[in-house]
């Protein structure tokens, strides 16, 4: 019991100093000095000292929510928050107020302690690493990187962190994917607000709510990251998604410094490179993924960036059946146009000439049903006259698909006739390469 006095008897001189604390700058110096071993009290097996806590805390919240300027020890809170030994209950009162005294610093300040906010989220919850992370966000372009990636790496400890690393990609690449909506629209209501493409209903409310952005400074954050993204923190694989991303964005400045970034160089033999771009442009396929979590396939505006770095995609980069899917969706889905329907038809080629014949031969047949199709459906001349090249490309790799399909011919020469004169030349050379495949055959 006489611990339990003493605890009660330092409180309470807590208690008098604060309210003694007439100015800003005395409110400050207490909370700087008593803030973080009051919080550790919240562990004490004695209930009367937690509940004096409690009291005191109430105390705290009232006097600092009107009082802006008033600065909080976030650098001792953020050590305490580190602390493995810390009980769940004082941690998770720590984070409150880290979340309440991280904005208050000057900005340099906040950009300064970005790597401890990093190197403090292992074995968090998610929920923490969230709050933590989304407060960082807005800061990554102002944070002074190292121009070497290992020095870049070490910096932020991500490499030792795969799970963190992971979580903060995840985030960026949800903020990158997030449209310049009005304030006023975020804070009516998640419910109300369409969950943007490539997004699940809880990917989406975990950027917005609480974290209302004007469109301005959701740009000038979109500016940051990639300018963060771009100082070697992360290996460029990992990051292809978010620059292509950011490069189909509405805004000029976010777009033309993605694109700017997209010039490296990657390994597009890899299934590490291209499933996420599989992924982002068709949406969730899992069956037992859990509505909340289900995202959407891309838009028109996303998937002509996504499809025209998928033609560069060779040997056993290719993705079946994802890479169907895609050409199908974007010859026949809702969420298309002209040009998508040239990519998706230059994606075919590159198919055809690079993809193994193993995977290629059992998808052929569906190949040319649906370009045959696309003939006989659209008007497009310019459509037609790619088609009909992709067609004699597919039956020269597959003779025995076109061998006996004497329709096929007939299409051709029917459209020879009706074309007009820089279409038939294309029809002409399409057709002699046709040709060439049933010679193929019949030799074979």
């Amino acid at each position: 019991m006489a611990g339990q006095a003493d605890e009660l008897m330092l409180l309470e001189r807590v208690f008098l100093r604060l309210g003694a604390a007439e100015t800003d700058e005395q409110l400050q110096n207490v909370l700087c000095k008593f803030l973080p071993p009051v919080l550790l009290k919240l562990s004490s097996p004695q209930e009367g000292v937690r509940k004096k806590v409690m009291e005191l805390l109430i105390h705290v919240n009232r006097r600092i929510k009107t009082r802006s300027q008033v600065q909080l020890p976030v650098e001792a809170l953020l050590t305490q928050y580190q602390d493995p030994s810390a009980t769940s209950f004082v941690t998770n009162f720590t984070i409150i107020y880290l979340k309440s005294g991280f904005p208050r610093l000057p900005i340099e300040k906040q950009a300064e302690l970005v790597p401890t906010v990093l190197n403090s989220l292992e074995n968090k919850p998610v929920s923490h690493q969230d709050s933590l992370l989304l407060l960082i966000i807005p800061l990554l372009g102002k944070v002074k990187v190292p121009t070497e990636p290992e020095k870049a790496a070490n910096l932020f400890g991500l490499n030792e962190k795969p799970h963190i690393s992971k979580h903060l990609l995840e985030l960026l690449l949800d903020i990158a994917l997030s449209p310049q909506t009005s304030e006023n629209d975020q804070q009516a209501g998640n419910v109300s607000l369409p969950v943007p493409p490539c997004m699940s209903d809880a990917s989406y409310k975990r950027i917005i709510t609480n974290n209302p952005m004007k469109p301005e400074e959701l740009e000038e954050i979109k500016l940051g990251i990639v300018k963060f993204l771009s100082h070697g923190v992360f290996q460029a694989e990992d990051i292809l998604v978010h620059l292509i991303v950011a490069a189909a964005d509405t805004r000029f400045g976010v777009a033309n410094l993605a694109d700017d970034e997209l010039k490296g160089s990657v390994d597009w033999s890899s299934l590490h490179i291209s499933l996420p771009l599989f992924s982002l442009f068709l949406g969730s396929q899992g069956k037992t993924i859990k509505p909340e979590h289900k995202k959407s396939s891309a838009n028109t505006r996303i998937r002509l960036k996504l499809l025209a770095h998928l033609c560069k995609i060779t040997g056993s980069g290719f993705a079946f059946p994802h890479c169907i899917q895609v050409i199908f969706d974007s010859l026949y889905g809702s969420h298309t146009n002209t040009r998508l329907k040239i990519l998706a038809l230059n994606f075919t080629a590159n198919i055809i000439r690079h993809a193994s014949e193993d995977s290629l031969e059992k998808v052929a047949p569906v190949l040319l049903s649906g370009l045959q199709k696309l003939i006989k459906e659209s008007t497009d001349e310019i459509l037609h006259a790619h088609t009909y090249v992709v067609i004699s490309m597919l039956a020269q790799r597959f003779p025995k698909i076109v061998y006996h399909d004497v329709g096929l011919l007939e299409m051709y020469f029917a459209n020879l006739e009706s074309s007009n004169p820089e279409l038939r030349l294309q029809l002409r050379e399409s057709l002699l390469n046709l040709i060439v495949a049933f010679q193929i055959r019949y030799i074979s």
